[in-house]
């Protein structure tokens, strides 16, 4: 039987008492996201899948948008359930969030290279990001960017917290969570940082993994 090793991504720490921030703000490894310019946006491979709830493409002209809640790109709503200002995390007093068309001034090309910060409203998650590459005019769609991810917490590690519990480890049918004194917010990545399942977990609750892809056991 394939054993399925999983990582958990709490965004921010999962604290003493075994709750979370109410929002967080995603400090992980950076990674980098490319739509390559006349490239399908309807393939899951163009689509920057941040979260259930969030997964970034452009079509081959006009801006970006959710594709998990829109079909295409609405001006001065697109991406639908986020919100934009420049800055970083660092500063999150200071910042002034607004749809994404109007906080880039109904110019994405001047937003290139400068720091963005990027707010998931449902997920209520802050994502430091900037954007590198972006096709002008009938250019076919193109665009990139790089941006914060969730740090990876793993089994071991919620383990040794000695408050919250998760097993079995190795796991291949169900994990169980114990010691949450509240009902709590998970997500769970594989090993290239991409999200595979979230959900809310209750103290002693299993979460079933049965059916997970093959691609992330071993």
């Amino acid at each position: 039987m394939k054993k399925l090793y999983l990582f958990f991504a709490i965004s921010v720490l999962l604290l003493n008492t075994g709750k979370l921030t109410a929002q967080t703000i995603w400090t992980g490894e950076k990674i980098v996201f490319t739509k390559a310019a006349n490239s399908d946006w309807t393939l899951s491979s163009n689509q920057d899948s941040i979260t259930n709830n969030v997964r970034i493409t452009r079509a081959t002209t006009k801006g970006i948008f959710n594709i998990a809640k829109e079909t295409a790109y609405i001006t001065d709503v697109s991406p639908a359930d986020t919100k934009w200002a420049f800055g970083t995390t660092t500063g999150m007093d200071t910042l002034k969030f607004d749809n994404w068309e109007i906080t880039v001034a109904g110019n994405p090309p001047g937003m290139l290279n400068r720091d963005m910060v990027l707010y998931l409203i449902t997920d209520s998650i802050y994502i430091d990001i900037k954007f590198t590459l972006w096709s002008v005019g009938n250019a076919g769609g193109g665009f990139s960017y790089e941006r914060s991810t969730a740090p990876l917490v793993s089994i071991e590690a919620f383990k040794n917290n000695g408050k919250v519990k998760l097993f079995p480890n190795p796991a291949a049918g169900y994990i169980q969570i114990s010691g949450l004194k509240s009902n709590e917010n998970y997500i769970i990545y594989n090993l290239l940082g991409t999200p595979v399942f979230n959900g809310t977990i209750f103290n002693n609750e299993k979460i079933d993994i049965k059916n997970f892809p093959s691609v992330y056991t071993s």
